[in-house]
């Protein structure tokens, strides 16, 4: 769908923004390597063992794994005694949808309680790198599995950001080769995106059943994105083992029901994908209202949650999507809890929502935290966890109340532990808070700019008032670019749709994009992102002397007008330490007249005018009538705002207005908005 487009791009863009957490990484992973023999005792809790709860009231741990399970459990010796009183303890969650765009995904899962994720398209070469940091003992993100790239054709869907890269399958003789190269990658299982709708190329039955084959050849399971109900039909008919979402359209009976009769597969939920762009009770939208999760969410997570709902399609229907997941359960079909989450989307916290979601459909606490645990341990061949036994990893959620009865007591967490170490999550609350600290500092100087470093960089932001040419304030970036396998960047973003990021803007009410700097004599980048599918970003450089200086670029030095503007990134990239500032920015300029429309039935009428707008100063009031702009017919409020897309910051415009029955021109010098 368009939102995994947006969502791709999104994710690979702001891998650099509030990144460069490695060193507080390293350090976590250190200490809970430290700390991994040390033993500890659960008493006095209610226990969920990932299927039921059992009579057991204690738990005991040693050498991160669970040594007793029961009544009154010996204490190894210098074990930590926990009191769990009114709490229930249950496995660590599993969830079996995710983008591991970024680190952090890994890292909000686990804070969340997530132990382990489910990567459903992500970049092997972070795949290598972070199985490598698991290998070693990484204490501070989720252990994890993954696709590595998925299978597409030309045209279909993952190919239109083709971020990571993504090499179309043209052939079903091909499969067998594509598959072996994904499994030489790192592969755990095959993904595979068989159709999505009318905007996305469909691939052909023969070649995903020749991928399904071939991955089972080499004993490596197959999930399949899939949304058409025929599409749907034909991939449980290939032999695929799992949907990679339970199905948001309505399935013709009875061949749906016969078909999961037949054949065996599992889905993965994602209800909340539906109902976050769809839907009508859009959980995941007060997760920063929720107290046990707003503190462990930074400001793009915050942000990407305030995002609007979409319009649905006629055949999409959240409530569809339900009757699906009912349907499913009661044919037997093991159902996975999994987001869908991916880059500054909060994965974990997602998940609590997820789980209450599920509820809401209809499935009882305890089949919900079951498909979050043991289901999917069973289902991905994980024997080693999901359920709380003897002899299994530690991977356990504290939480207060009993989460079998409310599903909303998963958010009220009281403690984590990853193979017995406990999860740091005040260190990871306080990261939290610095960049919230570090995101205001950067809109001091203007909404829309955020710190941007890619994942083992650094970046510090702070403010000075006054600046060259008059500059009301002046934005400080110093830091340190450190060598990496990603991309090196560290400096600031600016993203001209407060809205969401990457939503594209239209900001080509001047054709120059102008900013004052200084610095330490090195070449930085300014970088032009246009809306995701629109064409690649362009990089320009420029030199920060000692003493300031102006830099000019126009649009078209990064062979595009303005008009389909996500994001500008200035920045450095060349490896050691760095000094930047920033000052009287005039990143190309938002139209503005200052007049709010009233109901969209009565066209172009004004409903109320900004005070010191450009409508005020020429004489626009509310009630009256706009007829036409610039020369052309108005015949709404959108179309108004289209005509002035056309017009240039500071061009005298005529506005024909209708007032008290009679007709006038006024004329109206075009603002520009300064966020």
């Amino acid at each position: 769908m368009l939102a995994r487009a947006i969502r791709i791009w999104v994710a690979i863009v702001f891998l650099m923004c509030f990144a460069g957490s490695s060193a507080a990484a390293a350090a976590a992973a250190a200490a809970g390597a430290g700390n991994g023999n040390h033993p500890f005792v659960v008493r006095n809790v209610r226990i969920f063992d990932g299927q039921q709860l059992i009579p057991g009231d204690s738990v005991a741990v040693v050498d991160g794994k669970i040594a007793a399970v029961g009544r009154n459990v010996g204490v190894p010796p210098n074990a930590e005694v926990i009191d769990g009183t009114g709490k229930t303890l249950l496995p660590g969650l599993i969830d079996s949808h995710v983008h591991a765009w970024n680190r952090d995904v890994l890292r909000m899962g686990l804070v969340m309680g997530a132990t382990t994720e489910l990567d459903m398209y992500m970049r092997w070469e972070e795949a290598q790198r972070w199985k490598e940091e698991e290998s070693r003992g990484a204490f501070d993100i989720a252990d994890f599995r993954t696709a590595g790239t998925c299978f597409a054709v030309a045209g279909g869907h993952g190919t239109e950001v083709n971020l990571p890269p993504l090499i179309p399958i043209l052939m079903p003789q091909e499969a067998q080769a594509f598959v072996d190269e994904r499994i030489d990658r790192g592969s755990d299982y095959i993904k595979i995106m068989y159709d999505n709708g009318p905007r996305f190329a469909a691939m052909p039955k023969d070649v995903l059943v020749a991928i399904v084959k071939a991955a089972h050849k080499r004993g490596k399971m197959v999930v399949v994105h899939v949304f058409s109900p025929q599409g749907i039909l034909d991939v449980i008919d290939s032999g695929a083992d799992g949907l990679a979402h339970v199905p948001i359209v309505k399935m013709p009976e009875p061949q749906f029901q016969d078909a999961l009769k037949t054949h065996h597969i599992f889905a993965i939920t994602t209800l909340g994908f539906t109902d976050f762009f769809f839907g009508t009770g859009r959980l995941a939208t007060k997760l920063p209202q929720d107290p046990s999760i707003a503190p462990y969410l930074d400001p793009l997570m915050r942000q990407a949650l305030e995002q609007p709902a979409w319009e649905s399609p006629e055949h999409i229907s959240y409530s569809d999507n339900q009757a699906a997941l009912r349907t499913l359960r009661d044919a037997g079909v093991p159902l996975l809890a999994g987001t869908d989450a991916s880059g500054t989307e909060p994965a974990g916290a997602l998940q609590h929502t997820e789980l209450e979601l599920m509820v809401q459909a209809g499935m009882r606490p305890s089949e919900a935290l079951a498909d979050a645990t043991s289901v999917p341990a069973k289902v991905f061949g994980l024997s080693d966890r999901g359920r709380i036994a003897p002899g299994l990893r530690a991977d356990l959620l504290l939480v207060r109340g009993d989460a079998t009865r409310d599903i909303r007591k998963t958010r009220e967490i009281v403690a984590i532990w990853k193979q017995g170490v406990r999860v740091d999550r005040d260190s990871f609350r306080n990261e939290v808070a610095q960049k919230v600290e570090q995101k205001n500092a950067a809109w001091r100087f203007g909404a829309g700019w955020e710190p941007a470093v890619s994942s083992d960089s650094t970046i510090r932001v702070t403010t000075a008032d006054g600046g060259p040419n008059g500059a009301r304030i002046t934005m400080i970036l110093a830091g340190e670019v450190k060598p990496t396998n990603d991309f090196l960047s560290a400096g600031a973003i600016y993203v001209p749709s407060l809205a969401y990021p990457m939503a594209s803007r239209d900001i080509s009410g001047t054709s120059v994009m102008s900013f004052w700097a200084r610095g330490d004599g090195k070449t930085y980048t300014m970088t032009l992102y246009p809306y995701p599918g629109g064409g690649t970003p362009t990089t320009k450089y420029f030199i920060a002397s000692k003493d300031w200086s102006q830099i000019v670029f126009q649009f078209s030095d990064f062979g595009t007008d303005g008009k389909d503007t996500a994001a500008i990134r200035i920045a450095s990239s060349i490896p050691g330490p760095f000094h930047l500032e920033l000052a009287d920015a005039r990143i190309g300029a938002h139209r503005w007249l200052g007049v709010d429309p009233g109901n969209a039935l009565d066209g172009a009428k004004v409903e109320s005018v900004e005070g010191n707008s450009a409508a005020q100063k020429a004489g626009l009031k509310a009630g009256d009538l706009i007829t036409g702009f610039n020369g052309k017919p108005v015949k709404s409020f959108g179309n108004l705002m289209s005509l002035l897309s056309e017009t240039h910051v500071g061009d005298k415009v005529p506005v024909e207005v209708e007032r008290h029955g009679k007709n006038q021109t006024l004329f109206i010098v075009v603002a520009e908005r300064r966020e």
